[in-house]
């Protein structure tokens, strides 16, 4: 027969409460004193910097103790299985009938403990990691863990495809990086020669003292990076506004076996175009982020999603133009200007027409914006202001208007992919370099049958003549759009606590919003307090998105941070500068609740803590008095 000591049983329990008493350890250790989590040591920067799987070591610790005593407890399951046995069998015998009580009675106390140590370690690992009670979630997190991405947002940078962290990226993706100002491009490539430079046929490549782009593994904990693209294997295009650049690597980055994270860091020698220093002050170290290239190559030419007007609309002569196309387009081919005798070239790969009219093209200047998905066009044609005081521009009044969008060629060797005419492709790409699908037959415009000639049996091959990729008509009126956009809601609604710390911030307008006016000095989240040291970390970045006659309105941002039990404040701000789709701005500004516009902050109505969210506001708001940022939700 199995013969157990009690000396054994009472081994056991000893060892559960010492791993209990352990676990407290780790608890007061950590817990007490909160701002130790807050320091992020040297092995925590290394792990940041190789990109590696981490872990805390205690969180390590804490596991390694909650399998421990998984494994006592069924072992003292089996001992009271085992003591009931033997009283089962002792036939009245009083030595193992008392043998059988005191395993009992000490396996009994050992699963109490258990369960207690179990559910205690349970809990703490949920306090490491951020599961468990959603009161004790953010207490610990990591605050602003995404070092040199304060300039995102706050800083020089307005936006950069792909987004910060994204995921299953194309081999064969260029990289975007939109600057707020305009920046000195001998800074940032390689022996340019500005006074000869043409970007319809010179080919450049980036200066890796500038720009560097390379597996986040391959950089090392002291900063230093050990590997990255050769800089002659990687192209630079730039807009006409030179506040667009484009970096094309020259062959396809990962392996398609795996995905692999790769980083670009932007350095701290770029100038703008005044000769001053691009990057300053906190953010003077420069601008680093990280995205995940995935298996794939993409071959999924780009389309048309929306556009405004709408077909066969009848609209007011202020109305803006613009399409969205279903992913992220090439900027240096969908952006630029039409103006008559400029000394630039001329901007034909977008053309806005007045029926007609000799020349029949509107001159004016073609955005790219909202993730560089959509693609709007501004007249210069003044034709009155708005209630903040700026321009109007406008269409022809009483005018039917065609606009025509220009499909690439499509390469007969590799379709949907754009050719390469000098440079650039002659029309409409992605971000992959495929060619505008004006029909979606998931070919690119043309059926080629020869080298840009579509296919003469299918005349649906272009919804217009040539190599026109895409067409719409409406017609305007003589008449201006006045009406004050306004917010109708916003997610999540003002003081909600124990938000998601990843979702973005949204606000619903009443109308369509012009899209180039929404961007990070437009739509903006702040935290409060601010700590300097947590500058250099926060980011942000806006966008849109329409249906049904309204814009949703967008911040995307890190993930949100909560140090204390009371919790943490953000505070979105969405200025006057939001403008509507008829160029007007959010002012007077209007929406839920009420606030009293003779003195800014006054607040009349405490359920909406909303400065200037006011109906018929007569006063510009200003920010609250002493606070580090404006807590308003609108301007």
């Amino acid at each position: 027969m199995l013969r157990i000591k009690s000396s054994y049983i009472k081994a056991i329990t000893v060892t559960a409460a010492v791993l209990a008493l352990l676990c407290f350890y780790v608890y007061i250790t950590l817990f007490v004193d909160v701002s130790v989590v807050h320091a992020q040591t040297a092995f925590e920067q290394f792990g940041d910097a190789s990109n590696l799987p981490q872990q805390s070591i205690t969180v390590i610790i804490a596991r390694v103790i909650r399998v421990f005593l998984g494994i006592i407890g069924i072992i003292l399951t089996i001992m009271i299985i085992y003591a009931g046995y033997l009283y089962m069998t002792a036939q009245g015998m009083p030595e193992p009938m008392d043998k059988a009580k005191r395993i009992l009675k000490q396996s009994v106390i050992g699963v109490i403990i258990i369960l207690l140590s179990f559910s205690f370690t349970s809990w703490l690992i949920g306090r490491l990691i951020g599961g468990g009670d959603p009161s004790a979630i953010q207490v610990v997190s990591k605050p602003y863990s995404e070092p040199l991405k304060g300039s995102l947002g706050s800083g020089i940078l307005n936006s950069h495809y792909p987004p910060v962290n994204a995921v299953d990226i194309p081999r064969n993706t260029k990289i975007f990086v939109e600057f707020k100002e305009p920046l000195d491009p001998d800074s940032i490539i390689k022996d340019f020669d500005s006074e000869n430079y043409d970007p319809a046929t010179d080919v450049v490549f980036i200066d890796p003292d500038a720009v560097k782009i390379f597996q986040t593994k391959d950089k090392q904990a002291n900063g230093s990076i050990s590997s990255f693209l050769d800089s002659s294997k990687v192209r630079v295009m730039f807009t006409e506004d030179k506040k667009i650049f484009v970096f094309q690597p020259q062959e396809y980055l990962g392996d398609g076996i795996s995905n692999i994270n790769y980083s670009v860091m932007l350095g701290s020698g770029i100038k703008k175009d005044d000769g001053s220093d691009a990057f300053t002050g906190i953010y003077s170290a420069g601008y680093e982020w990280t995205f995940t290239i995935g298996t794939e190559i993409d071959l999924t030419p780009p389309e048309v999603v929306s556009v405004v007007p709408v077909q066969d609309a009848v609209e007011p002569k202020n109305v803006t133009v613009e399409v969205t196309f279903s992913e992220a387009m090439d900027p240096i081919v969908t952006s630029g200007s039409f103006i008559l005798g400029d000394a630039n070239p001329e901007f034909t790969n977008v053309k806005v027409k007045e029926f007609g009219a000799i020349p029949p093209e509107v001159e004016g200047t073609y955005e790219i914006s909202n993730a560089y998905k959509t693609v709007g066009f501004t007249t210069t044609d003044a034709c009155g202001k708005d209630p903040c005081g700026d321009v109007i521009y406008c269409l022809p009044g009483n005018a039917d208007i065609t606009v025509v969008l220009k499909a690439a060629d499509v390469d007969p060797d590799n379709i949907p992919q754009a050719k390469i005419f000098g440079a650039l492709p002659n029309g409409l790409a992605d971000a992959a370099g495929n060619s505008l699908d004006g029909n979606k037959d998931g070919k690119g415009c043309q059926d080629i049958v020869g080298v840009g000639i579509p296919d003469p049996n299918d005349p649906t091959s272009c919804p217009v003549s040539g190599l026109d990729g895409y067409s719409w008509s409406f017609t305007t009126t003589n008449e201006l759009m006045t009406d004050v956009p306004k917010i109708e809601s916003t997610a999540p609604e003002m003081g909600t606590g124990e938000i998601s710390q990843t979702e973005p911030i949204t606000a619903l307008f009443d109308q369509i919003m012009k899209s180039s006016t929404v961007h990070t000095g437009s739509a903006s989240l702040w935290p409060d307090p601010f700590p300097v040291e947590a500058q250099d970390t926060w980011w942000f970045m806006s966008g849109k998105n329409d249906a049904t006659g309204k814009s949703r309105v967008s911040i995307s941002h890190p993930t949100l941070h909560k140090d204390t039990e009371a919790g943490h404040k953000y505070y979105p701000l969405f200025t006057h500068d939001l403008k509507s789709k008829y160029q007007i701005c959010m002012y007077p500004s209007q929406g839920v609740g009420v606030c009293d516009g003779s003195v800014p902050g006054n607040i009349t109505n405490t359920a909406s803590p909303n400065c200037c969210d006011a109906n018929a506001q007569g006063a510009k708001c200003t920010p609250f008095s002493g606070e580090p940022f404006p807590i308003n939700i609108s301007d």
